[in-house]
């Protein structure tokens, strides 16, 4: 038993070959300084540099980017002749009289546009100038294999993996790396909470699936801002003012009857909503963080300059509701929210909610 490369070499190959096996043959091979492999030589990786010394320092954007689009230029032709992309430029200036500025751009995907690249370069020059004229540069490309897309002769088209990673280089460069991606949502109580990813699609499929029998579901299309809303309520309390005005607004109730709902009755809310124990009756905005019990709207219509949000006005025929939301109760900003499903006058399907801190009415979705 050897405890050194020299013991083990200096072991019948047989023994080996026996005890060990094939593996163990091959490593005793290698002790004794046999390589039954082929010499095969390794190929230098290939190097992407393009650059230019200048005649004369130049101080201005616009001269530099003219002369950095030839190299550019004939950068991306090299590649293209190995059937490669850039995914990372390198950028490195050397400034008048002494000093280097360097610089490396991380692209989303493989690109060999200019046009992505240069844009990308102008963004960051623009941001963070050198501070001193330009005497030289060079620009410095780390290869990469572009992604492949199959055609297909049934299916959808297929989105050119290319153009995907020039359009969302762009987006980078202007948004900002934290403000592009994929929307997924997130483990959270709040609707609207999500979180993004890297946007890197699936490839289409080879036949489209077979539709689905139908199970009679809604879709819940979020209205991203919330609209905000007037809203008129039945107090669960008879001997209180009916259908006070409860919303993000400090108009008293219509006197001439356009926001009144009609053939309003002595109502209890309990066929109508979840009654919530301890909670205060007064319909007025913030005056209980608790929802009031047997509160029920009836009527909505959104705030004046609203103008270019969709247009949420009608009386309710159908109410269901509240569903009670609180999240983040430790924090400076909780959540404190009641949430209604109506159906207005006209069809209409909508998803409303009521802030209890604040006592302002607001639809965050419409049912498709």
């Amino acid at each position: 038993r050897g405890a050194t490369v020299g013991e083990l070499a200096r072991l019948p190959e047989a023994e080996v070959s026996s005890r060990l096996g094939t593996a163990g043959l091959a490593l005793h091979t290698i002790a004794r300084g046999l390589d039954p492999q082929p010499l095969i030589p390794r190929e230098v990786p290939p190097s992407f540099r393009e650059g230019m010394s200048l005649e004369w320092p130049i101080v201005a954007l616009e001269p530099f980017l003219f002369v950095a689009r030839k190299a550019l230029e004939r950068l991306s032709r090299r590649l293209e002749t190995r059937g490669l992309a850039c995914l990372r430029l390198e950028l490195a200036l050397h400034l008048e009289p002494d000093g280097i500025y360097e610089k490396a751009l991380d692209l989303p995907g493989p690109t060999r546009e200019v046009k992505t690249l240069l844009t990308l370069l102008r963004l960051e020059l623009e941001a963070r100038p050198p501070g001193a004229p330009v005497a030289s540069f060079a620009f410095t490309a780390q290869p990469d294999r572009p992604r492949q897309a199959q055609l297909t002769l049934f299916g959808p088209k297929a989105l050119s993996p290319d153009r995907l990673g020039a359009t969302l280089a762009r987006l980078f460069a202007l948004l900002g790396q934290d403000r592009v991606g994929s929307p997924r949502p997130r483990d959270d109580h709040r609707p609207e909470s999500f979180s993004l990813v890297a946007y890197d699609p699936p490839p289409p499929p080879q036949e489209p699936p077979p539709p689905r029998r139908g199970r009679g579901l809604l879709t819940l299309r979020v209205l991203r801002p919330p609209i905000p809303l007037e809203v008129l309520v039945d107090e669960p309390n008879p001997h209180e003012q009916r259908n006070s005005r409860v919303a993000g607004t400090s108009k008293k109730g219509s006197q001439n009857g356009d926001d009144g709902v009609a053939g309003t009755s002595e109502m209890d809310g309990s066929d109508h909503a979840d009654p919530v124990a301890g909670t205060s009756a007064s319909g007025v905005a913030g005056t209980s963080p608790a929802p009031p019990q047997g509160l029920l709207p009836r009527s909505v219509r959104s705030l004046p300059g609203e103008a270019k949000r969709p247009r949420v006005e009608g009386r309710i025929q159908v109410a269901a509701g509240p569903w009670t939301l609180e999240d983040e109760w430790w924090s400076e900003t909780p959540a404190l929210r009641d949430y209604w499903d109506v159906e207005l006058t006209g069809g209409d399907l909508y998803r409303l909610y009521r802030d209890r801190a604040t006592g302002d009415w607001f639809a965050d979705g419409v049912y498709d």
